[in-house]
């Protein structure tokens, strides 16, 4: 990445046969400019099933801009030079929604805006859908795997309450759930772990 962000692979899962060698994401020459100034150059990236990267730099490095650029959440998200599943990204042929039913996500920003009068196993259930946060209706197979999950984290006695009597830390949690529970293929912890309790840091690794 020839850019102010630092990109780290770590814990790759071991590569089987039934691995793709296609990768989930590729971004050849990917440039970004705001009023004429570089927010992303020259960015170089592949992401393979099965990796872990951390992305980190200061304020005003390109963080958020990259990761609107996986996301379609950045009008240059519609990309020739952005591959998925091998598949450029371009204009007319790349839909939002299909995109991100592969994407899970947590951030400050859906932290911030997140509906509060929702019950938890109703912020969970949002995980199953894109580009709402209006509850679907659930199978009793998700119904059953919210519970899990919540089982999971200490958290099932929390189940019908609304999102807003929890603590923050419980929130974020419930944040990560819902991102999780969909099984996407590619995860984004944005700041996921911050305001957290060891408790429930410890429980979400």
């Amino acid at each position: 990445m020839k850019s102010q962000l630092e990109a780290k692979s770590y814990h790759p899962q071991e590569q089987t046969s039934e691995r793709s060698e296609t990768p989930l994401l590729e971004m050849s020459d990917v440039n970004v400019v705001y009023r004429g100034k570089p927010a992303l150059k020259n960015l170089n990236w592949v992401v393979r099933d099965g990796e872990k990267w951390h992305i980190r730099g200061k304020n005003g490095s390109g963080k958020t801009t990259l990761l609107s650029l996986i996301t379609l959440d950045h009008p240059q998200a519609w990309n020739k030079q952005i591959k998925m599943n091998g598949v450029p990204r371009a204009t007319g042929k790349t839909n939002y929604f299909d995109t991100n039913k592969q994407i899970g996500l947590t951030s400050p920003e859906l932290h911030a805006i997140f509906p509060k009068h929702l019950t938890v196993e109703q912020a969970i259930s949002t995980g199953y859908q894109t580009g709402s946060f209006i509850p679907p209706k659930t199978t009793p197979e998700q119904k059953e795997k919210i519970a899990k999950y919540l089982e999971n984290v200490g958290l099932l006695q929390y189940k019908d309450t609304e999102f807003k009597d929890l603590p923050v830390s419980s929130q974020k949690m419930v944040l990560l759930l819902r991102a999780m529970i969909n099984q996407p293929k590619i995860l984004i912890l944005d700041e996921s772990l911050s305001a957290m309790c060891h408790d429930a840091t410890s429980s979400s690794t």
